[in-house]
């Protein structure tokens, strides 16, 4: 009986090991345009912020309209291979409205997360 309390309890110390290493993956920290926001103004760039170095060249990023239609989405020269940060410019000039922004990326360490959230570009106000 004791051997298999042992082998329990070591089991379980492999488990949160294991946990721990799994909050190690690119994590989103911080974005601009922020997820939930109502801008007075449209963005040029999103900018997004991981807890971890990211394969820039893989990464995926995307933009679009409420009825999912594709905004255009350019890379910025220079852009290291990796990094903490993924950025890209905006093409065109964003009218008023609700637009989601969807994210891929691969750690360093090999492993992919993704997400997407909402910001608002409010109407200008009525004189």
């Amino acid at each position: 009986m004791r051997k298999f309390t042992v082998q329990v309890f070591l089991a379980a110390i492999a488990l949160v090991v294991t946990a721990g290493g799994a909050s190690a993956h690119a994590a989103l920290r911080h974005a601009t345009p922020a997820a939930g926001t109502v801008l007075s103004e449209a963005p040029v760039e999103i900018t997004l912020e991981f807890s971890a170095a990211i394969d820039v060249a893989r990464a995926e990023l995307k933009l679009t309209r409420e009825a999912g239609d594709p905004i255009a989405l350019r890379a910025p020269e220079n852009a290291p291979l990796t990094a903490t940060t993924l950025r890209k410019s905006i093409d065109a000039a964003l009218a008023p409205g609700v637009y989601r922004i969807f994210w891929r990326v691969i750690s360093v360490d090999g492993h992919w997360t993704r997400g997407d959230y909402t910001f608002e570009i409010a109407p200008p106000p009525a004189n």
